[in-house]
Parts: structure tokens; sequence; C-alpha cells
């Protein structure tokens, strides 16, 4: 029997999703678990929300979930990864991206376990100077605490790292008027992205409940 590149493609492609499938199923087991599911499951039940089970769930699990929500965080499409993305668009109409699935998961995570997550921060600051433009979001929901890292990030002359942390102190709460004028700053900054970032981060650190207050509004 004589397969076409076409079949031999869509062969490897069903053949890579079920390894990535299994090697979700093995890491998911060995993930901190609450009432039979694990944290990841847990996540996707919150929906980013950080009240009701799912939310509570995870706090239960508490610090033993940082480690996977730090690898979860890191996670980036390797190139077997991408070339996969490439050849299941030729086939079928979905968008694979594990990486960035992954990233928002330990960001929501991060959201829900908030103070919880402080011991958290020394590997978040080391991802955050890696340039991976999640470590912000993630450190700035953990609170306060945060908030030393993310201003000494300001000072860093990459992009990713300065829009990672201004991404961060957006998410930081309670907020301050100190903050909030930290990220205006940057949208005047001369670099088209940063601004445009900045603008992004603005509009939602003060659309949130009780910043109109302290904007004297």
């Amino acid at each position: 029997m004589f397969f076409t590149v076409k079949k031999h493609r869509t062969i490897f492609l069903i053949a890579m999703i079920l390894i990535g499938i299994g090697f979700l199923v093995y890491s998911a087991k060995r993930e901190p678990r609450y009432k039979g599911k694990s944290l990841r499951e847990w996540i996707i039940l919150s929906r980013g929300i950080d009240s009701g089970e799912p939310a509570f769930a995870i706090r239960q699990m508490g610090t033993k979930s940082l480690p996977f929500l730090i690898k979860m965080l890191s996670a980036e499409d390797g190139a077997t990864e991408k070339q996969i993305q490439r050849w299941a668009k030729s086939f079928i109409r979905i968008n694979l991206h594990a990486a960035a699935w992954e990233n928002e998961c330990a960001i929501a995570g991060f959201k829900i376990l908030g103070p919880i997550a402080r011991p958290a921060i020394p590997a978040l600051v080391q991802i955050l100077n890696s340039t991976n433009i999640n470590a912000g979001p993630a450190l700035g929901w953990i609170g306060p605490e945060s908030i030393p890292a993310l201003t000494n990030a300001l000072n860093s002359s990459e992009p990713i790292i300065y829009m990672s942390a201004i991404g961060g102190l957006a998410h930081v709460r309670p907020t301050t008027p100190a903050i909030l004028q930290l990220v205006k700053n940057s949208i005047s900054n001369s670099n088209p992205e940063i601004k445009s970032f900045g603008s992004a981060a603005w509009n939602y650190a003060t659309n949130q409940p009780g910043v109109s207050t302290l904007l004297g509004k």
C-alpha cells in the first residue's frame, strides 16, 4: 500500500498529537491534585475566575502548585511543535499553540493564588529577565510584594522586559497612584510598541473597580 505525501503528514500529525496527549496525561498525574482533579484541570474549570470551587481547590493545593505553574509559564513551542502547527493548518481548521495555552493557564493560576504564590517571586524574576512577556502579569497578580521586582525591571533596556513589567504593574491589586503613574508614563515612551502596549495596560488598570477614586473621578 502506497501513501501520498499528504497522507504521510496526516499520519505523522496524528501520531504527534497522540504523543502530546500522552505526555500531558503523564504530567497531569505528577501535578498536585484535589478531589481527584489535577492542577491543570482545576485551572481550566476556573476560567481564570478567582472565586468558586475551582479557585478554592487551587488555593488548597497552594505552594505545591508553584513548580508546575513556573514550568507552564516558561513553556515555549519548539521547532517540532511549530512544524506540527503549520502542518495542522493544512488539514484541519484549528490552531495548536500548546505553549501559549500553558502560559495562559499559568497566569490564571497565579491570579487565583495571589499572595500564596509569594515564594515564586525569585523564580519569576529570573523568567522576566529572560525576556518572557508572561512573567510580569504573573508577578503582578501575586500582589504588592512583587512591586520592587517590577519597578526594577522598568530600568531594563529590553523592550520586552519593560513591557512585561508594565503589564505586571497594571495587574497589581490593590493599586496605588504611584503604580498608576508608572503605567501611565509608558504611554509617552518613544518606542511605538511600548507606547501601544502601555496604552492597553493603562486602559486595563484604570477600568478596575475602585480605581476611579484614586484618579479623583
